[in-house]
C-alpha cells in the first residue's frame, strides 16, 4: 500500500497527541482502531477534532473525498479469563498477540482502501468517452457561465494523474473477457466462412452437372451415377444460400454492433432456422429480402 495512503501526518489523532494540549501521559494516549483506548482521552479528543475540522476542513474533505471512508480494522480479543485456568494459559498468547497486531496497525493511522489520486486533471463525458477536456479550460468555462459552462455540463467524470488500483483490475478483467469473445467470434466466423466455400463449391458442381445433362445428347449410365453421387452429398437446394446469407448477415452484426453479443444470436430451440430475440429476426427477415432483391435479375 503506497505511503500517501496510510500517512500519520494527516491524522487528527496524531495532531493531538503531539500538542498534547491536556497534558496526557502515554498510556493514556495509546490510540485503537478509531480514536483512544482511554475513554476519557477519547472524549477529549472529540472535543479536539470539531475544532481541528473546522479549521482543517479543505485538507480533510481533499483526503476524504479521493480516499473513501477509512476501513475499520477488525475487533480486539476481549483479554477475560477463560472457564479453564488451562484454555486460559493456550490462548492467552495468541488473544495477545492479535491485539499486539491491531496496536501496530493503529499506528499508521486511517487505512483507505485506495490511494490518493489528487485533483483531477481532466474531465470527461461518462456516456462519450471522446468528450474531455482538461480540469483549467472547464474551470474557466464554469466562471464564464452562459454557453461555455452548459457545453460541457456533462463532463462529469473526473480523470487522475494516479489511477485507482481496483479501477485498473475490473479494466483489465473486461479486457480479457471481451478478448476472449473476440476470439470466439472471430473463430465462429472462420468456421462459417469455411463452411460456406464448401457448399458453394457444392454448388458449382450441380451447376456444372445440369449444364452436363440438359445441354449434351443423350444420358449415359456414367452421367446419372455422377448425377447420384452430387445429389447424396449435397445439401438441400436452398442451403447453400441460406447458410452463406446467415453467416454474412452475423458477420455484419457481430462487427457494426462492436460488442459481446452471443445471446443476441442464439438460434430458437424449436424453429431453429430462426433467432429468439425478435429484433434480431426482425433484421435477419429483412435482409434476407434485400439479397432476394440483390439475387433477382434485372
Amino acid at each position: 500500500m503506497p505511503t500517501e495512503n496510510r500517512s500519520s501526518n494527516t491524522d487528527p489523532r496524531d495532531v493531538f497527541i503531539r500538542l498534547n494540549p491536556l497534558g496526557l501521559g502515554e498510556d493514556e494516549l495509546r490510540k485503537d482502531s478509531t480514536g483512544f483506548e482511554d475513554q476519557r482521552t477519547h472524549s477529549d479528543y472529540l472535543l479536539f477534532l470539531a475544532g481541528y475540522r473546522e479549521t482543517h476542513s479543505e485538507s480533510l474533505q481533499h483526503i476524504e473525498q479521493h480516499q473513501g471512508e477509512p476501513v475499520a480494522l477488525p475487533a480486539r480479543i476481549n483479554m477475560t479469563k477463560l472457564p479453564t485456568e488451562q484454555s486460559s494459559r493456550y490462548h492467552i498468547g495468541e488473544r495477545h498477540g492479535w491485539n499486539a497486531c491491531l496496536d501496530e496497525i493503529a499506528k499508521l493511522g486511517p487505512l483507505y482502501t485506495r490511494p490518493v489520486q489528487g485533483e483531477p486533471v481532466a474531465w470527461q463525458d461518462p456516456d462519450n468517452d471522446s468528450r474531455m477536456c482538461t480540469a483549467e479550460h472547464k474551470a474557466y468555462a464554469l466562471s464564464k457561465g452562459g454557453a461555455p459552462a452548459a457545453a460541457l455540463a456533462t463532463l462529469t467524470r473526473p480523470l487522475y494523474t494516479r489511477a485507482d488500483p481496483a479501477e485498473i483490475e475490473r479494466l483489465r478483467t473486461e479486457l480479457d473477457l471481451r478478448t476472449q469473445e473476440r476470439e470466439k467470434f472471430l473463430g465462429w466466423c472462420r468456421d462459417a466462412r469455411a463452411e460456406s466455400t464448401k457448399l458453394r463449391a457444392q454448388l458449382a458442381d450441380r451447376d456444372a452437372l445440369l449444364r452436363m445433362v440438359y445441354l449434351d445428347e443423350g444420358t449415359t449410365d456414367e452421367k446419372c451415377a455422377r448425377v447420384e453421387q452430387i445429389i447424396s452429398a449435397s445439401a438441400e437446394p436452398s442451403a447453400p444460400v441460406e447458410i452463406d446469407e446467415r453467416a454474412d448477415f452475423e458477420r455484419h452484426v457481430i462487427l457494426t454492433t462492436g460488442r459481446p453479443i452471443d445471446s443476441e444470436l442464439k438460434r430458437h430451440p424449436v424453429r431453429h432456422d430462426e433467432y429468439e430475440c425478435r429484433t434480431m429476426q426482425t433484421r435477419w427477415n429483412d435482409w434476407q429480402a434485400r439479397a432476394a432483391l440483390d439475387r433477382k435479375p434485372s
